[in-house]
């Protein structure tokens, strides 16, 4: 008897053996014809672990062109749609020399990428967004 199996009364009972990670279970044969019966086994279930592998990269290249084909298709809207996207922003304190002549207003700095270059676009910063803005737009049109 080999590891793999037990005497249960007058019966061996053979328990199933783990061939390779992440293969199914097979019963591993005593000897004789059955052995070569277990090559069969053997070959069968590397056949299913590499169709199984091959799926799973199949899956993988499919995830990749769908996210290829997004940013190509974003990429082109951005050129056609004249619009930006949001790649910076900095928030600029007011002068403190006009500041103290009452003609200060804090600004935005946005720099937004157009499918060609990146602009910079100016924008009144207000708290409360009331007599300006309170943060920078992620989408704008040009």
């Amino acid at each position: 008897m080999d590891q793999g199996s037990y005497r249960l009364g007058r019966r061996v009972v053979h328990r199933p053996v783990l061939l390779r990670p992440g293969l199914r279970h097979a019963v591993r044969p005593s000897s004789g014809r059955a052995g070569r019966n277990h090559r069969y086994i053997h070959q069968g279930a590397a056949q299913g672990a590499r169709q199984a592998e091959e799926a799973r990269q199949g899956e993988g290249d499919a995830q990749v062109r769908v996210i290829v084909i997004a940013a190509v298709a974003a990429y082109v809207l951005l050129l056609l749609s004249n619009s930006g996207v949001l790649v910076g922003s900095e928030l600029v304190q007011a002068d403190p020399v006009r500041e103290a002549a009452g003609q200060a207003q804090d600004y935005f700095h946005c720099r937004y990428f157009t499918g060609r270059s990146v602009i910079q676009v100016d924008f009144w910063y207000s708290p409360n967004g009331i007599m300006g803005r309170a943060q920078c737009p992620f989408l704008v049109g040009l």
